[in-house]
């Protein structure tokens, strides 16, 4: 699992976070469902509205033979984005500061030395929806051990908590950059014209450091109806790829997808059609491109069809 598809702060994959990886054997096929009408969750998608029920989808991917998979979740237009500021005093005296923009993401980490403090203070302020959680907070003794925030006595002033403890203003899990926090810590004003403080007693403990990270809450609440993006992965100087995608309502009609060649696949069906889709000439200039389907049952063909050169 990662956090996000990629860190690279140029590529739009940035914004697809909360992926988990899998290596394969083809052929795989994931399964996948949409709703729409009574229960549907499509906010966020942009998508028009379609005929209540399910759809649901099979992803079947074929080549190549042996396979990375990601299945992250892409950013969706929920207006969580927020200007977010922050101190971190010790007995009163300034530690750290700073601003950030957050949104899907935009984290602040943390790390500050709190030898010989008392009492910590973190402070935060800004408006927008409740997205806003210290996260994954330890403080670090003089002995080496790490104690979890959460471990210590805390106390609130302006701070908006949620309705249930380890769980983010909306019921759902706290994530922050793609990372689960089930021990976050709220960190949203109550009142957005105040800041929240969080006081946090470090007079039992020989602290020495603090540890956290300041992040936004994304997606909120139940996350199950949320999109996901399916990628496939291929290290090398060439990559290709095969996948059979089948939309349906209630029965599919694919029993089975196979790759023979990287540019031949062979499609069982459930009335026992056997179809055998051939691409030719793929590689080149892209000018002589065509493809080939021929459907056979019990051995005995049925159809050919083959594209037209254009």
């Amino acid at each position: 699992h990662t956090g996000q598809w990629t860190t690279n702060p140029i590529s739009s994959a940035q914004f697809v976070t909360d992926c988990d990886w899998y290596e394969l054997t083809a052929p795989a096929r994931g399964s996948y469902a949409f709703r729409f009408g009574p229960g549907s969750d499509n906010a966020g998608t942009l998508g028009e509205p379609g005929v209540d029920g399910v759809l649901n989808m099979d992803v079947n991917t074929l080549w190549p033979h042996k396979q990375q998979l990601m299945i992250g979740m892409p950013p969706e237009t929920h207006p969580v984005h927020k200007q977010v500021s922050y101190t971190i005093r010790g007995d009163g005296k300034t530690l750290a500061d700073g601003q950030s923009g957050m949104w899907i993401l935009g984290q602040a980490d943390i790390n500050v030395s709190v030898d010989g403090i008392k009492t910590l203070e973190l402070q935060t302020q800004c408006g927008g929806r409740p997205t806003l959680f210290w996260a994954n907070g330890v403080i670090v003794t003089r002995d080496g051990k790490e104690i979890p925030m959460s471990q210590l006595p805390l106390t609130f002033n302006n701070t908006r908590k949620p309705a249930e403890s380890g769980k983010d203003y909306q019921g759902g899990p706290i994530k922050i950059q793609g990372i689960a926090y089930p021990k976050a810590i709220p960190a949203q004003p109550e009142n957005h014209k105040q800041p929240s403080i969080v006081h946090v007693d470090l007079s039992a403990i020989q602290a020495v450091q603090f540890k956290c990270v300041l992040g936004s809450d994304y997606p909120m609440g139940d996350e199950t109806q949320r999109r996901k993006t399916v990628a496939q992965r291929q290290v090398g100087k060439e990559a290709r790829f095969l996948t059979v995608i089948e939309p349906f309502e209630s029965q599919r009609v694919v029993v089975r997808a196979q790759a023979i060649t990287p540019d031949k696949l062979r499609v069982e069906l459930t009335d026992g059609r056997v179809q055998q889709i051939e691409i030719h000439n793929l590689q080149g200039d892209g000018h002589n491109i065509t493809a080939t389907i021929t459907e056979t049952r019990d051995g005995k063909q049925l159809r050919s069809e083959t594209t037209e050169k254009k």
